[in-house]
């Protein structure tokens, strides 16, 4: 039987359960990829497995989105949260980061409020 190419890991944010696919070998550098508005973690499986032999690709489910949980209140800078609270629950070092559409914009604002915390902002 085939290993599964990613697997399913949950943290917390807050009160939520947030979802994360987690590719490759996680002794590599890591690498986390943030969707944009109205997209998911399964948006970058091509991505991921173009870069798994030189990263540890991390792909999140922001709240409200693919298999997190939801909440009816939230505001732009609860995804924020969710990012950093990845960071800090995965212990993750250094990673670069990676944001497409809103993601971009997540992305940003978090390399703003922690520099010391990205390797790299893409």
């Amino acid at each position: 039987m085939a290993m599964p190419e990613y697997s399913e890991r949950f943290f917390r944010s807050g009160t939520l359960r947030i979802h994360v696919r987690d590719w490759g070998d996680p002794a590599l550098p890591p690498l986390v990829i943030v969707h944009g508005l109205r997209d998911h973690s399964h948006s970058f499986d091509e991505l991921a497995r173009g870069l798994i032999d030189r990263f540890h690709v991390l792909a999140l489910d922001l709240r409200g989105h693919g298999d997190s949980e939801t909440t009816p209140y939230y505001h732009f800078g609860h995804f924020v949260l969710d990012l950093h609270n990845l960071i800090r629950a995965l212990r993750l070092q250094r990673p670069v980061i990676v944001g497409h559409s809103m993601g971009g914009e997540i992305v940003a604002t978090y390399g703003g409020c922690f520099p010391e915390g990205p390797s790299s902002l893409v």
